[in-house]
């Protein structure tokens, strides 16, 4: 839960947890998002102060984060666990997450940053995702939660506009969780993802879940410049999309009524 690195192009970072006095923000504890400056400092100074005021809930927010590093992190919420949007040049490693009321580990290609951008090369492994109860992943007691819809799940999705692009999965274990959904509904592009080397035991709902479709919440229109450098508005009504997807070695056991793919 200490370390946390975080390298060059940094916009946008947020670590927060809600514990006895309230939210914990990275750039009250320095950080600049700059781009320039390296954060991780102030980062593992919010997760401290954080642990320090009891825990509570926490998260990790990136919006706009290029070549950065996360490793070795421990997260125990009810919230989202790590929320990884727009970002590119990214490995996310040996960290354990356990969110038994949303996703765990889930990467977005919102439109935050008033444009498309597309996630991209993002490779995750060796973590271990859980559905335990708030708490008990921390304190080894390891108490499975009653799950509404969705717990401790890898998810690309649901925010879409810029697509995904060249991620890799491998090497996860999944216990107690709501498996894998790889969603593109905002009309972008969704390609070239590879998941391997995956157990899960004890699955909510659907291990495997891959859709398309078009929820528009996006814009309207695009903005396109000619060979002059003329910028005009013209429609935006390019469809979702998902192809090249492998999936390989994976293995389920308990899922329940609704298991498929």
């Amino acid at each position: 839960m200490r370390r946390l690195l975080l390298t060059l192009s940094l916009l946008t970072v947020f670590a927060f947890g809600v514990a006895k006095s309230g939210i914990f923000n990275v750039r009250d504890f320095g950080a600049k998002g700059d781009g320039k400056t390296l954060d991780s400092p102030a980062i593992n100074a919010a997760i401290e102060a954080a642990v320090n005021d009891g825990g509570g809930h926490f998260g990790i927010i990136m919006t706009g984060c290029d070549l950065s590093t996360i490793d070795n992190v421990t997260i125990d919420t009810n919230r989202d666990g790590f929320d990884i949007d727009c970002c590119k040049y990214m490995t996310i490693t040996n960290c354990k997450i356990n969110t038994p009321s949303d996703d765990a580990l889930v990467l977005k290609s919102s439109f935050a940053l008033k444009k498309h951008v597309t996630t991209e090369h993002i490779a995750i492994s060796n973590c271990n995702i859980t559905g335990y109860k708030c708490g008990s992943l921390l304190d080894g007691s390891y108490i499975p939660e009653p799950v509404g819809w969705v717990c401790g799940r890898f998810k690309l999705g649901t925010e879409s506009n810029g697509g995904y692009r060249n991620i890799s999965l491998t090497n996860c274990t999944f216990m107690y969780s709501s498996g894998m959904a790889f969603e593109e509904v905002d009309q972008g592009k969704m390609e070239n993802i590879v998941v391997s080397n995956i157990t899960m035991s004890h699955v909510h709902h659907y291990p495997i879940y891959i859709t398309t479709g078009c929820r528009n919440r996006g814009p309207k229109e695009i903005e396109v410049s000619d060979k002059n450098g003329k910028i005009t508005k013209v429609p935006f009504n390019q469809p979702s999309t998902a192809r090249d997807i492998q999936i390989s070695n994976v293995i389920a056991d308990d899922c329940d009524s609704l298991c498929s793919i």
